[in-house]
């Protein structure tokens, strides 16, 4: 069966907007872009609009998308952590039909939190293991979803799979890593935190910031593994960190490894990934910045 894979992808973040794109018979990148922008442009909300300054953000999008190569009409974006909500459910069993399965989450999520009323999008993700169905689902509030949309058919794009970066983030590893994990995103000053094994998902968390503080973020990650250890007899094998944050990166590495006995690994797909020869080599930041975007082009399917 034929795998339609997104050619290109777009995050829209508080701090910066990115797009990247792929060649879809040898999946090398071709093209890319990482554009920093002000505050009060885009605010991540799971209620309100995000798109603050719509004026300004067409205007550098309309920049950016120029330098890109010829892409086709559909896309993949990347919402903010911020302005989306995830759950992690059990499952006996799930009915057959994708419009069931929609049904059977809502209800149980309703249960959990009350809903915007103007409705939500609605994805997942499901591991089958011995004796239940672990099933992990994202929602959006429909308003924020449809201003996203809006914006990117004012440039004759319609998007085709909206995620966060969690999402993408954990399509890449999940095969690659033994044992339990951790997958760990910060983003500025926001963290998520994903645990999975091969028949599981073990935890998720999510959790703000006034500032991207690293005491804060090393205390919510140590609470999660003792968390794990203490209820749920869990030992995790190992952490695996996006971080894209504003300070000295080579710094998150040393800290980490002072606090955590535990492997730990930078996610880092780009070693199997072929560039065009007009790109040049990438930063460490810069690779953080796209790894989900690389993540939602080669490893996500838009049939899902």
């Amino acid at each position: 069966m034929k795998v339609n894979y997104p050619e290109i992808s777009f995050s829209f973040l508080p701090h910066y907007i990115g797009g990247i794109k792929v060649k879809s018979k040898n999946k090398n990148i071709d093209s890319y872009f990482i554009r920093s922008i002000p505050e009060n442009i885009l605010k991540p909300s799971f209620h309100e609009l995000n798109i603050l300054n719509p004026d300004y953000l067409r205007e550098i999008f309309k920049e950016e998308l120029n330098k890109m190569k010829k892409f086709p009409s559909k896309i993949s974006i990347l919402l903010p952590e911020q302005s989306t909500r995830v759950f992690l459910m059990n499952f006996d069993s799930l009915p057959s039909k994708k419009e069931e399965i929609r049904e059977l989450l809502l209800w149980r999520i309703k249960k959990l939190i009350p809903l915007p009323e103007n409705g939500v999008r609605l994805a997942w993700e499901k591991i089958d293991s011995l004796d239940k169905i672990k099933a992990i689902a994202f929602i959006a509030s429909e308003k924020v979803i449809s201003q996203y949309e809006d914006f990117f058919s004012e440039f004759k794009l319609q998007v085709g799979l909206i995620e966060s970066s969690i999402f993408p983030l954990f399509d890449m590893v999940r095969k690659e890593i033994e044992g339990n994990s951790l997958l760990i995103n910060i983003e500025n000053s926001f963290l998520t935190i994903l645990g999975f094994n091969e028949s599981n998902f073990l935890i998720y968390r999510a959790k703000s910031f006034s500032l991207s503080d690293k005491k804060e973020i090393l205390k919510e990650i140590d609470h999660t593994l003792k968390f794990l250890k203490d209820k749920l007899n869990i030992d995790v094998n190992s952490l695996i960190f996006r971080i894209v944050d504003s300070g000295d990166e080579t710094e998150w590495s040393e800290v980490l490894k002072e606090n955590f006995s535990i492997p730990i690994v930078f996610i880092d797909p780009f070693p199997s990934i072929k560039f065009d020869s007009s790109i040049g080599e990438l930063t460490f930041k810069e690779k953080q910045i796209l790894s989900p975007l690389i993540g939602q082009t080669l490893w996500r399917n838009l049939d899902l």
